[in-house]
This record gives structure tokens, C-alpha cells and sequence, in this order.
């Protein structure tokens, strides 16, 4: 018998101290052994910590699997969404802007030209990153 497991695992837990980085630590520790239980195994090069805070100072705490200290990109993409960890949308539009102007390029030079009647009826597409105002 198979079983169906997820390719992305995500862990969520607020960590309002040292106790609470430690208990993160012990959490990933008993990941490691249900892999083993399991005879499954985690890639630590695969895995990420993404600190979403605003804090100034927030608790600094490297955490491990496998004695391997676990990457802190600024931002992830996580079902097709890239977040940050000031949970801004900036990276976000910019990667799907880009995409889409890309794709739209695309699409304008692997076409063939219209007759003229459709050309001055088909609408010109631009696609922008929208502004923001700060609250």
C-alpha cells in the first residue's frame, strides 16, 4: 500500500521567546524521527525559514535538520504566491508582471499579423505593477 504525502510540509509557530525557538528546534527534531519511522528523508537543502515580523529586534534562532543549519531567504513561493517576510506584495506583482509581459511578447512575435479590420479593433494590453499607498 502507497500512501499520497504532500511534496511541501509548512510548520507554523510564534515564537515569542527563547522557549519557543527551542520547542520550534524540538518540533523539527521529532519530524526527523517520524522520517525515520516512516523511511522517508527531508533534503535540508530543500528546506527554508521565512521569519514573517515586523519587530525590530526579533529572536534570532538558526534552526537544523540533519546538523544542516536550515536556509532564511527573504521570500518564498509557496502555491504559486511569492511571500516575503514583511508580507509585502512587491515581489509578488513584480514576478507575475514580468510573466505576463513576457508571455504577452511572446505572443506578439509568434503571431501572425491580422487583416487591418482586426487590427483596429483588437485592444493594445499593458500590464503594470499597481501602486501602493502606505496606511
Amino acid at each position: 500500500m502507497s500512501a499520497c504525502l504532500p511534496r511541501t510540509l509548512v510548520s507554523y509557530r510564534r515564537i515569542n521567546s527563547e522557549a519557543d525557538a527551542i520547542e520550534l528546534q524540538r518540533d523539527l527534531d521529532r519530524l526527523q524521527e517520524w522520517e525515520v519511522t516512516n523511511k522517508m528523508e527531508f533534503h535540508p537543502g530543500k528546506c527554508q525559514l521565512l521569519r514573517i515580523t515586523n519587530k525590530r529586534k526579533p529572536i534570532a534562532a538558526d534552526y537544523s535538520i540533519h546538523s544542516q543549519n536550515i536556509s532564511k531567504p527573504d521570500s518564498v513561493k509557496y502555491l504559486g504566491v511569492t511571500i516575503d517576510s514583511k508580507l509585502a506584495w512587491s515581489d509578488h506583482y513584480n514576478t507575475i508582471s514580468a510573466k505576463a509581459n513576457s508571455t504577452r511578447a511572446f505572443l506578439t512575435k509568434n503571431t501572425y499579423p491580422s487583416p487591418t479590420t482586426t487590427n483596429t479593433t483588437r485592444p493594445k494590453t499593458y500590464i503594470h505593477q499597481p501602486r501602493h499607498t502606505t496606511s
